[in-house]
């Protein structure tokens, strides 16, 4: 039975019932005669960890390949509102996950929620070509890197950068023939470093 004067601690300092979760371990003192509790050390619960690439998310739960290309090394893993977020190591939100993102995940092991969801974003991709076509959003090129000669489509945002001989340009110098580099994240540019068609 817990009291007013029932003290819970968590490695030696006290807490509020708060500490109380699902999953946590406590061990309890108490009055052998009237049953009151004591003291109560509360520790945390067990967590268990889950790396890998964030495939697909709801505000409700997160699908992660802990195995590159290997569907049966899909696992899920629930989130609540007591789950924290970190990118880079600073305190971060949901709204900042992508699909491709790498996760780091702790996660409760008596109820599957993630307790810490830390996150990096993918690395930047590289690609070498020549531009075949271009729309208000989108830019296609014939790659020179690998694959040669493959098609890539690239998405241009309002925030893509355009560079044309290390000066800063805009989006109209981008034009069919024009030899691109381009820097990209999940399928959009975030840098297209532009070389003109050569006169003949």
């Amino acid at each position: 039975m817990l009291t007013g004067a029932t003290v819970v601690t968590s490695k030696g300092t006290p807490v509020s019932f708060s500490a109380f979760v699902p999953g946590a371990h406590v061990f309890i003192t108490e009055n052998i005669t009237t049953k009151a509790a004591l003291r109560i050390r509360v520790s945390s619960p067990k967590l268990v960890h889950v790396s890998g690439k964030l495939l697909a998310f709801t505000p409700a739960l997160l699908r992660i390949e802990t195995i590159a290309a290997n569907t049966s090394s899909v696992v899920a893993v629930v989130v609540a509102p007591i789950t924290r977020y970190s990118e880079h190591f600073l305190t971060s939100s949901a709204s900042q996950l992508h699909v491709g993102d790498m996760l780091r995940v702790d996660v409760n092991a008596f109820t599957n929620v993630a307790t810490l969801v830390q996150f990096s974003p993918p690395k930047d991709l590289h690609h070498g070509g020549v531009v075949v076509a271009v729309t208000a959003t989108s830019v296609t090129l014939r790659l020179t890197s690998k694959p040669v000669g493959s098609l890539l489509t690239v998405h241009l945002a309002p925030t893509t950068l355009y560079s044309e001989h290390f000066l800063t340009t805009t989006k109209a110098a981008l034009v069919v023939g024009s030899s691109i580099n381009v820097t990209e994240s999940l399928g959009t540019a975030s840098l297209v470093r532009i070389s003109p068609p050569k006169t003949k």
